[in-house]
C-alpha cells in the first residue's frame, strides 16, 4: 500500500540526560511504498537512540569541571546565596567567555558521537553528517551550589581550603536529517563547575548516600508495581496509556511528580535544599512486551489480511451483512485478543510487563549541587551501595480485561446508536443515519474528509444520554488514521436514488477509519476496521459507506 508519509506523533527518547524529540515530519509530499516507510522510520528510530545514548553516556563523564584549570573564575560572579541563579547571555559579551566554554564542551561530545555515527550508518550518511545542532536554540543556566551548607549537612573526611562551586544546567536542540525527514529532539545536561572537584566529589557522595537511605522505601516499593492499582501509576492505567516502546515521557513526568510530594511531604528533607532538573528521572532498561505490532491494527502494515480483522469477523451470524444486535461485549474481547491486540492474550495468572526503568539520580540537586548516578540498594550499617534499583511495571489480565470490555461495551452501544439492521460484510461497512445528520455530514465532508466526518458521528453518539453513562466513554474515539486525516469521501447514489458518501479502493488518497481507546494514540488502543489499499491480491480493502436511514412505514 502506498501513502503520504507524515511522521505525526511526538517520539520521545530517554537517556541520561533526557533527551526529548519535539518535532519529527517528512519534509515533502511524496508517496512511498509501506516497506520502505517502515525500514526507514525504524532506522530514523535507531539512529536517534544511538544518539542519544551517547551523548548522554560522554556527558556524564564530564560531569564535573575544574574552574581553576578551565579559566572559569568568573562564573562565581554571576551567582551567590542571594542571587542563586542566572541565565548566561549568549549575546552579551560579559558572558561570552563562559558560554562560549560550555557549548564547546558540548560540541566536543557532538562532534564525537556524529563522527561515530556518520561511520556507523555510512550507507545512509556517504557525504554529509547526521546531527546538527544550533548555538542560538541553546539556553545556559548557572545556580549557586551551597558548599558550607553541603558540607554541614554531609560531614566527610576531606582536607581542603574553602572552595566555590557553581551547577550549569545546558538544554540543547540537536537534529537529525535522516532520506526525507527531518528530526529534532532536546537534551538536557548538568556539570558541576567548582575549584576543588575531587573535593565536591567526595561530598557528593555523601549527600547521594543520604538521600538514597531516606529514599530507599520509597524506590523499594516501585520494584515491580501493579500498574492497575499501585497509587502513582493507578491514573495512566485508567487513561490507557500501557504502551511504552516509543516513549516514556508519561511516566516520567508522573514519577517526577510523585517524587516531589514524597520529598515536600517527608520531614526527614525539612532542612534539605532539595532542587530539581530538566533531565529525565527513569531510564528504559528493558522494553515492555506491548508496541505497536501486538497491540492493535492501525492499518499502516501490511502484517495481516485486513478482511481477516474486520467488523463481520465478531459479529454473529452466518449470513452478510451482520448485525451488532445479537453481539456481546466477550465476542469482541476474544476476537481483539486473539487477531488484533496479541500481546494482550495472556493466561489468567500471568501478567503483562511493560517495561523495566531505573531511577536517575541526576534529575536531583543538593543545596544545588548536581548528583549523578544511578538509585542504588544501600546497606544502613555501612553504607555499602549495591545494585540499581529497576523497577518493572506489570499488568494483570484482570486489568487487561477490565479496560477492553468497557471499550466493547462502548463500541457495541455506538453501532446500536447508529445502525438497527444488518450492515458489516467482509469487504464493506455501511453506517446510516438520518438524512439531517447526512446534510451535516456532506457539508462537513466537503472541508475536512474523513477526520470531520467521523468527529461529527462520535460527537452526535456521546451527547445520548446512554453514551454519557458507559464508563470510560472519554477515552473511545472513532478517528481517521493520522497519517492521512482528510481524505474526502465520493458522493454516488444508490440503487434507490438515495445520496451515499463512500471512501474505497477508487479514492484518489489513502484513508483508514479506527476505533481508539485511551487518551494518547501512541500509548493507547486501537483498531482499523475499514480502509483502502492498492494491493488488490492481499484484498485488503474494506469500503466504508455513510447513507440515510431508510423510514419504514
Amino acid at each position: 500500500m502506498k501513502k503520504l508519509l507524515t511522521i505525526w506523533s511526538v517520539i520521545t527518547l530517554t537517556g541520561t540526560t533526557g533527551p526529548n524529540v519535539v518535532s519529527c515530519n517528512k519534509q515533502n509530499n511524496e508517496e512511498v511504498e509501506d516497506d520502505t516507510y517502515g525500514k526507514d522510520l525504524e532506522v530514523l528510530n535507531e539512529i536517534k537512540t544511538k544518539a542519544s545514548q551517547d551523548i548522554s553516556n560522554y556527558l556524564k563523564a564530564r560531569m564535573y569541571i575544574d574552574s581553576n584549570k578551565n579559566n572559569l573564575e568568573d562564573i562565581y560572579k554571576r551567582v551567590n546565596l542571594r542571587n542563586s541563579s542566572y541565565q548566561l547571555n549568549l549575546n552579551k559579551s560579559d558572558d561570552k567567555k563562559l558560554t562560549n566554554y560550555f557549548i564547546n564542551e558540548f560540541n566536543n561530545v557532538f562532534d564525537y558521537v556524529n563522527q561515530n555515527l556518520k561511520n556507523t550508518y555510512s550507507n545512509y550518511f556517504p557525504d554529509k553528517m547526521p546531527l546538527t545542532f544550533e548555538e542560538d536554540k541553546t539556553t545556559i543556566d548557572v545556580s549557586f551550589i551551597n558548599v558550607e551548607g553541603i558540607k554541614n549537612n554531609f560531614p566527610a573526611n576531606i582536607v581542603a581550603e574553602d572552595f566555590k562551586g557553581a551547577r550549569v544546567n545546558l538544554k540543547t536542540v540537536v537534529s537529525l536529517n535522516f532520506k526525507t525527514m527531518f528530526s529534532e529532539f532536546e537534551i538536557s545536561t548538568v556539570y558541576n563547575v567548582t575549584e576543588n572537584p575531587s573535593a565536591l566529589q567526595t561530598l557528593s557522595s555523601e549527600a547521594t548516600k543520604f538521600l538514597l537511605k531516606k529514599l530507599q522505601r520509597y524506590f523499594k516499593d516501585l520494584e515491580n508495581v501493579d500498574f492497575s492499582t499501585n497509587k502513582v501509576f493507578k491514573s495512566l492505567y485508567e487513561q490507557v496509556q500501557w504502551d511504552f516502546s516509543k516513549k516514556i515521557d508519561v511516566l516520567n513526568d508522573t514519577l517526577k511528580k510523585s517524587l516531589k510530594q514524597y520529598i515536600i511531604g517527608n520531614e526527614k528533607f525539612r532542612n534539605i535544599d532539595v532542587t530539581y532538573n530538566n533531565v529525565a528521572l527513569i531510564e528504559r532498561v528493558s522494553n515492555g512486551d506491548l508496541s505497536e505490532e501486538n497491540k492493535g491494527s492501525d492499518k499502516l502494515f501490511k502484517t495481516q489480511n485486513a478482511r481477516d480483522l474486520t467488523l463481520s469477523n465478531w459479529l454473529k451470524g452466518t449470513e452478510e451483512p451482520k448485525s451488532i444486535n445479537n453481539a456481546t461485549e466477550n465476542d469482541f474481547v476474544n476476537f481483539y485478543k486473539s487477531r488484533i491486540g496479541r500481546g494482550l492474550n495472556i493466561n489468567d495468572n500471568d501478567s503483562l510487563t511493560l517495561g523495566s526503568f531505573k531511577f536517575n539520580l541526576s534529575y536531583l540537586n543538593i543545596d544545588g549541587m548536581g548528583l549523578s548516578g544511578y538509585a542504588t540498594n544501600i546497606d544502613d550499617v555501612d553504607d555499602d551501595m549495591g545494585n540499581n534499583i529497576i523497577m518493572t511495571l506489570n499488568l494483570s489480565r484482570a486489568a487487561i480485561d477490565q479496560k477492553l470490555n468497557n471499550w466493547a461495551k462502548i463500541i457495541i452501544a455506538f453501532w446500536k446508536h447508529i445502525n438497527t439492521g444488518p450492515f458489516a460484510k467482509k469487504d464493506t461497512v455501511e453506517i446510516t443515519v438520518a438524512s439531517r445528520l447526512f446534510r451535516t455530514i456532506s457539508e462537513v465532508n466537503k472541508r475536512d474528509g474523513l477526520k470531520g466526518t467521523l468527529k461529527v458521528l462520535v460527537d452526535n453518539f456521546k451527547k445520548t444520554t446512554e453514551a454519557q453513562s458507559l464508563e470510560d466513554i472519554d477515552l473511545f474515539k472513532l478517528i481517521s488514521h493520522p497519517s492521512f486525516k482528510k481524505t474526502k469521501g465520493k458522493s454516488k447514489t444508490d440503487t434507490s436514488g438515495s445520496p451515499t458518501l463512500i471512501w474505497d479502493s477508487s479514492n484518489s488518497k489513502n484513508w483508514a477509519v479506527l476505533f481508539t481507546f485511551g487518551v494518547d494514540f501512541d500509548s493507547g488502543l486501537y483498531y482499523c476496521f475499514a480502509s483502502s489499499s492498492d494491493d488488490k491480491s492481499l484484498k485488503n480493502d474494506i469500503d466504508f459507506k455513510i447513507s440515510i436511514k431508510k423510514i419504514v412505514y
